[in-house]
């Protein structure tokens, strides 16, 4: 940091080292004649020469966009008028257009002469941090999108209290709906189920995750006013579970169609087993697929 070794204290050489393998620099600004010294840290995060002679402040700011620059300057007015820490996010716009996210925080000092005053400041370069954050923000948005989009009802719990942790809105609506009961974070199955029967049941799927994994199974509702294909599935944060998820697709309709074809079936076959005439089905290839047993008899062949 060799622009600031004549302003500060010669404590400085652990904070020079910080700032050479960090994307942090340092700063002050001299308030009486406006004159700015950085660290070579800090022209290095706005992509500027290091200076070791000082340098204006308002031509200094000129990296930082209009916007953050005026709240800046307005922060930096404050605090010299309260003599309270400043702490402001800001952009820095490099010169070949690109934009990095910093982070200044800093306090009045004495200045070196008498009665001079000096605003010495840090600043941090957390541009990769939040970018991370706004990605991580952006999944997490699409991942809500898409759970309150599904026509399933989707959830997840805490793997101790198994007390809820998130919750669809198919799943809100339905509880509310059938049941007249309003979901709220941390609800254990004691709050969600009138019977015991019911509360220990779901213990018990929800155990079985914890020590199985993952699985699906069929699940009549309570009251008997659906059927769901449930599916458990193990959330895990670096290799430790934080939650378990479940996902419940109704599959009513299709269990009463499978019921249907399953009772026109029989229906047929007693039928068919009980007419006198001949019956078989061919397949393409003219090949019998099916004679009803007593024409088996009669014509000698095997059923």
């Amino acid at each position: 940091m060799v622009t600031m070794k004549n302003s500060m204290a010669p404590n400085c050489q652990p904070i020079e080292e910080v700032q050479h393998f960090a994307p942090l620099g340092s700063w002050e600004i001299d308030v009486q004649t406006n004159e700015f010294r950085g660290s070579e840290s800090f022209f290095r995060i706005v992509d500027w020469p290091p200076s070791a002679a000082a340098l204006p402040f308002d031509k200094v700011v000129e990296v930082i966009p209009a916007a953050d620059r005026a709240r800046l300057n307005k922060i930096l007015k404050n605090t010299l008028q309260t003599q309270e820490p400043f702490d402001i996010e800001h952009q820095v716009v490099r010169r070949d257009g690109t934009v990095r996210v910093v982070r200044s925080r800093g306090q009045v000092v004495a200045g070196h002469t008498c009665g001079s005053v000096r605003l010495v400041s840090t600043t941090l370069d957390f541009t990769e941090c939040r970018l991370a954050e706004e990605a991580l923000h952006r999944s997490q948005a699409l991942t809500n999108a898409i759970i309150e989009s599904t026509s399933d009802m989707v959830f997840s719990v805490d793997p101790e209290s198994l007390g809820l942790l998130t919750f669809n809105r198919n799943l809100r609506n339905h509880f509310l709906q059938q049941y007249g009961i309003r979901l709220q974070i941390g609800m254990s199955p004691e709050d969600l189920f009138p019977t015991q029967d019911y509360v220990d049941k779901w213990r018990g799927y929800l155990q079985r995750a914890l020590s199985e994994g993952p699985y699906t199974l069929d699940y009549i509702m309570f009251g008997g006013s659906g059927v769901l294909q449930l599916t458990f599935n193990l959330l895990k944060r670096d290799g430790k579970v934080f939650g378990i998820s479940v996902i419940g697709k109704d599959i009513t309709e299709g269990k009463r169609a499978e019921e249907a074809l399953r009772q026109s079936e029989e229906k047929y076959r007693s039928i068919v087993l009980n007419i006198p005439e001949v019956v078989w089905t061919m397949d393409s290839r003219a090949r019998f697929v099916f004679l009803s047993p007593r024409d088996c008899l009669r014509y000698g062949r095997p059923q």
